[in-house]
């Protein structure tokens, strides 16, 4: 309970008895128990004061009136984590943090700085320390709900194929364009994840961002390779790495789609402006609005339908999980 000892000092009133040590001041309860592992009242609060801060961050603080409505839910969160946890193999804690590795990885180029995504990770309310174990215990928890539950579900080729014939309008794909695009941007990398919006560079700065992009188009109008030119000018990760990308119609704003829309495969556009700076594109490729062909859906289908059936099971699994383990509630406020 440090935040509650954090409050009484700022209030002056955790220093009538200097001699006892301030962890000692303050029993932190028990309130819940299973086999193996036990749930302080202070760790359900640390996780409802992170969530908190995050949301807070976010723009939607979290009254105080829903505190014991969101301890409950951390509650069944911690003792579901420790569950899962402690049926970890030592191959499930190595795919988990592979994985953790990978996600931390990519984070890091779509933040655009390693200051912007210091930044968003100080937005959830948590060290970078702390978020990188929570991150890890996620991907360990995941593994072992795959291999316990999902992995023992089949789904056989007949149920994919009538879950295609009974819902055909998932299966209708709208106009798609593949294009490489090259972005300048005219806002401050460091703002992009602020609540408050990106702040825009100075005009000048603007004009120079504009300069270099007029010397990428020359050179792109020249039949240059535009993926070699994205690698060079762009200040987008996805496009600088990839130097492509696919969307679908609507999934852009419309004033940048119609741009694109007009464009002839292979052509070059002029320069483009948009709420994060300026961009040109090439049309790669345009595929007019069809249904996909069962066989290019059929293992997608088996996944979802998959998760469907993990969906229905998870509530017994946890259950069961429960009971083996002697999990006890001990506080009255936070039981189901």
């Amino acid at each position: 309970m440090r935040f509650l000892i954090l409050l009484l000092v700022s209030a002056g009133l955790a220093s009538a008895a200097p001699a006892k040590p301030a962890d000692k001041l303050f029993e932190d309860p028990v309130v819940a128990k299973g086999q193996g592992f036990t749930v302080t009242l202070g760790q359900v609060e640390e996780e409802f004061l992170a969530y908190k801060a995050s949301m807070a961050a976010s723009g939607r603080p979290v009254q105080n009136e829903q505190r014991d409505e969101f301890l409950k839910k951390f509650l069944e969160r911690i003792i579901v984590t420790k569950l899962l946890l402690q049926r970890a193999t030592t191959e499930d804690r190595a795919k988990a943090a592979a994985t953790v590795e990978k996600f931390v990885t990519e984070a890091k180029k779509r933040a655009t700085s390693e200051e912007a995504f210091n930044r968003q990770v100080e937005s959830t309310g948590m060290t970078a320390d702390v978020w990188r174990a929570k991150l890890l215990d996620r991907a360990i928890i995941e593994e072992v709900f795959n291999r316990e539950v999902k992995g023992k579900i089949t789904i056989a080729d007949e149920q994919a194929k009538k879950f295609y014939d009974e819902n055909p309008e998932k299966f209708r794909q709208k106009e798609t364009f593949k294009i490489g695009y090259i972005l300048k941007l005219t806002v401050d990398p460091r703002t992009m994840a602020s609540p408050g919006g990106a702040v825009p560079l100075s005009e000048a700065e603007q004009k120079a961002k504009r300069e270099e992009l007029e010397k990428a188009l020359a050179r792109a109008k020249a039949g240059e390779d535009f993926a070699k030119l994205a690698k060079e000018f762009s200040e987008d990760p996805g496009s600088r790495d990839t130097g492509e990308v696919m969307f679908q119609r609507g999934q852009l704003l419309p004033d940048l789609e119609d741009s694109i829309a007009k464009l002839a495969v292979n052509e070059v556009s002029d320069i483009i402006k948009t709420r994060l700076g300026y961009q040109i594109v090439k049309l790669l490729e345009r595929m007019p609005e069809h249904t996909v062909d069962f066989a290019k859906v059929q293992e997608r289908i088996k996944e979802a339908l998959v998760v469907q059936e993990a969906d229905k099971k998870t509530a017994g699994y946890v259950d069961g999980l429960k009971k083996a383990a002697g999990v006890e509630i001990l506080d009255e406020r936070y039981k189901p």
